[in-house]
Order: C-alpha cells, then sequence, then structure tokens
C-alpha cells in the first residue's frame, strides 16, 4: 500500500486519488492490524501530504485522533508523521501545533492524555515535537507543550519495571544503580528532562523562569534517570546563566535571582544523597560544575569533599580538573569588572578565594588517591603546559606535582605521563 500511494502521491495528476487511497486505508481495519514496523512507512506518506496541503494534512490527523480508541498503529501514525515534519517548515510546524496538538491536548487533563495514548514511546515523540517548537522560535508554545508531560508516569516513579518488561531490560533507574553509565535518551519525564537544553536559549528570557521551575521539578524526581537526564540541560543553562546576551548592550541572559535558584539547584542535585551512589549521574553532575566555577571557597570545598566522599575512583577521576583549577588557578580568576557585574549579588562571597586548603586537598589526593584518578592527575599536569605555551608558570605546576606523583610510589600509567611530559617538556 505505501509504495503504490508514493507513486500516486508523486503525480500531480494522481495526487488526490493518493490522498483518498491513504485515508481509505487508514480507516480499515486491516490498518489497526499491520505490523507496527510498518506503520512508519505509512507515517512519511502523511508527513508528505501534510508538509504539500497542510490543510488536508491536518483534517486527516484530526479524523484519526477523533476515533473514540486510538490503536497503537493509530497512535503511531500522528505521533510519527508531524515528528517527521522538516525543521525549515516553519509555518507548518507551528501550523500543527496551533490547529491540531494545542486544541486537543488542551482539552485533556494529564491522566486522560496517558489513557488517549497509551504507549509511552508515542507520548516521548510529543516530546520531542518540543525541540522542532524551539527551533522555530515559537517558545511560549514550546513551554506550553511540554507542561503536558513533565508529570507523566513514565518512567515508573517508584524505580519499578514496566508491566511488559519483567526483567527489567529497560529500567535504566535500576541500570544507573548496578553502575551502568551507556544510557540512551528515553522515557516520557527523560525527554523532558532533556528538551530543556532546547529552551534555555537567547530568546526565550521570558520563559527562563518556566525553564527553571521545570528543572526544579525534576531535580526532585524520584526516578534516578529523569535526575541523569537533567543533568545535560543543567550544563547547558548553567554555561549561560551569568553572560551578556549577544550584542553592543549588555544585556544579561538571566535575572540575578534566576540565576540564583539555578545554582541552588545544582546544590540541591549535589547534597541529594540519592545521587552519591550512582557513578553516572555523580559524572554527569561534575560535568555541570564545569559552567559553575564562579563559587565561593565554602561552595568549592563542599563541592570537592562530595565527589571525594563517593569513594568512587572513576568518578573522582572525572573531578580532577576541578581540583587542580581551584588548587592553582580559581584564586587569580574572576577578578574582572565585568565578572563582578554578572556576580554582584554574591560577589562578597567569591571575590576573596583563598587557595591553600584546595592545595593541600590536592595534594592528599596525589598521596591517597585511586589508580585511575592518579593517572588523571598525571595526564591534567603533562598536558596542562600545552594550554598556554607562552606561560612558564603551567610548566612549574606541572613540575612540582608530576614530583610528587613519582614520590608516591610506581604507578605504569601515571610514570608513562611523567615519561611523556619529560618528552615534550625537556629541549624547552
Amino acid at each position: 500500500i505505501a509504495e503504490n500511494v508514493n507513486k500516486l502521491l508523486s503525480n500531480a495528476g494522481t495526487y488526490d486519488s493518493g490522498v483518498s487511497s491513504l485515508l481509505n486505508f487508514i480507516r480499515q481495519e486491516n490498518f489497526s492490524k499491520m505490523d507496527n514496523f510498518d506503520v512508519y512507512d505509512i507515517a512519511k506518506l502523511l508527513t508528505k501530504i501534510i508538509e504539500d496541503k497542510p490543510e488536508t494534512g491536518l483534517t486527516i490527523l484530526q479524523e484519526i485522533y477523533d476515533k473514540q480508541t486510538l490503536s497503537l498503529n493509530d497512535q503511531t501514525l500522528i505521533a510519527s508523521s508531524i515528528e517527521k515534519i522538516a525543521n525549515e517548515k516553519k509555518e507548518i510546524i507551528l501550523a500543527i501545533y496551533n490547529q491540531f496538538l494545542k486544541p486537543n491536548f488542551n482539552r485533556l487533563a494529564q491522566t486522560e492524555i496517558e489513557k488517549k495514548f497509551d504507549s509511552r514511546h508515542i507520548r516521548e515523540e510529543f516530546v520531542r515535537y518540543v525541540e522542532k517548537l524551539a527551533k522555530t522560535d515559537k517558545f511560549e508554545e514550546a513551554m506550553c507543550f511540554l507542561e503536558k508531560f513533565i508529570d507523566d508516569s513514565d518512567p515508573p516513579k517508584d524505580g519499578s519495571n514496566y508491566s511488559d518488561d519483567p526483567k527489567g531490560d529497560f529500567n535504566h533507574h535500576k541500570k544507573l544503580e548496578d553502575g551502568d553509565d551507556e544510557m540512551v535518551i528515553t522515557t516520557v519525564r527523560g525527554w523532558c528532562a532533556q528538551v530543556l537544553s532546547s529552551l534555555a536559549v537567547a530568546g526565550n528570557q521570558k520563559g527562563m523562569p518556566g525553564v527553571i521551575k521545570i528543572a526544579e521539578n525534576l531535580s526532585k524526581d524520584p526516578n534516578n534517570y529523569v535526575r541523569y537526564e537533567l543533568c545535560t540541560s543543567l550544563s547547558h543553562i548553567v554555561k549561560n546563566r551569568r553572560t551578556y546576551l549577544p550584542g553592543e548592550k549588555k544585556i544579561p541572559f538571566l535575572k540575578k535571582e534566576d540565576s540564583k535558584k539555578i545554582e541552588d539547584i545544582v546544590f540541591y542535585m549535589l547534597r541529594d544523597n540519592r545521587n552519591h551512589k550512582i557513578k553516572a549521574l555523580m559524572k554527569r553532575l561534575i560535568d555541570v560544575f564545569g559552567g559553575m566555577r564562579g563559587i565561593s571557597e565554602t561552595e568549592a570545598m563542599e563541592f570537592l569533599k562530595t565527589v571525594l566522599d563517593t569513594r568512587m575512583d572513576e568518578v573522582i577521576a572525572e573531578a580532577v580538573p576541578f581540583f587542580v583549577y581551584f588548587a592553582e588557578f580559581r584564586e587569580n580568576d574572576f577578578k574582572s569588572d565585568t565578572i563582578k557585574e554578572l556576580y554582584s549579588d554574591k560577589w562578597d562571597s567569591i571575590k576573596d578565594f583563598k587557595d591553600q586548603s584546595f592545595k593541600k586537598l590536592l595534594e592528599d589526593l596525589i598521596k591517597k588517591g585511586f589508580p585511575a584518578t592518579k593517572a588523571n592527575l598525571a595526564w591534567q599536569f603533562w598536558n596542562l603546559p600545552n594550554e598556554d605555551k607562552n606561560n612558564k608558570r603551567l610548566i612549574k605546576i606541572s613540575i612540582k606535582y608530576l614530583n610528587q606523583l613519582a614520590d608516591v610510589g610506581y604507578d605504569h600509567d601515571v610514570y608513562e605521563r611523567i615519561y611523556h611530559f619529560i618528552e615534550e617538556q625537556i629541549d624547552k
């Protein structure tokens, strides 16, 4: 059927016949019984119709939606056909939202959405439509649609297996607890956490309080996987929070109180004991701190000690650049007038950063650290001079700490990196 309809749609003289043939087919019981995998080919045809003749395509979508009960194939046809709309078709993407998604979903409560679209995978596709709206700069519409899914029941809030997955092959909450860090983006609330980054951009300043509120809610989610996915968006949001918008005028991306709320969310996650036992989540949370270097002495020490308290070599090794930064560079960083303006609400707490306690922490890590951590320390100091080849201080710092690593005792990975450092620097 898909091949025949495609031929009809490819010819202007038979286009209308192609539309009629497709509509007649999806009205038949045979459509609901066909293999779900094959429905994606049918969805491509409906996508073509929507792009070619939006009103006709939207009428077909509404007819499918109006069925009393949607089969899995019906749900797939709706979600896949609109998800495949080309991103450059901005007017059509907006029309689908305004004329189909908004009026239909606004009539449904959360539980009714899940009853109407009982496949969690289909609801995931709807969340991905938020990204399409954001890419067309329709941020208000994207936010309104996203809010329909942030309380979705997927993934299970108690961390249990799906009823159709008794062995837990897709229980990412449990997999994270078991140490798995090979995660894919999945689940409805997982996608909600992921798409926040597409909304935290210049042009959506008015919507940022809503983005922050959703991030705060998801940071407390009982399912480990949702909090894990949130870290990706937080990394993006944190980097942009205390910056100016492009242009000659110094217009902050966010109000200072909103920047503070974002920082509070990050530290809430850092202090959440549930996260401390999950290797992959802690590693992602450390990445978030890559954009959070403008913190106080007390906050920096809390961050590093929390990392150390996990007693996980991979986690601590991930944070090695921060041990080095706070010990050797933070004291003289964050001094410019621009930084003072952006951090005026917390300037008193960050301006007088003293690094002595961090130097001791780094030296203790060199003496007592786990193997992967020491190897990463050696790698950091081997490559440090390459960050600014005219800065002789970097070489001195590297020599100082590589000597300390060598004095601890032989470790193959550590000594190999020390050898490479000597090899590169001996003639300089």
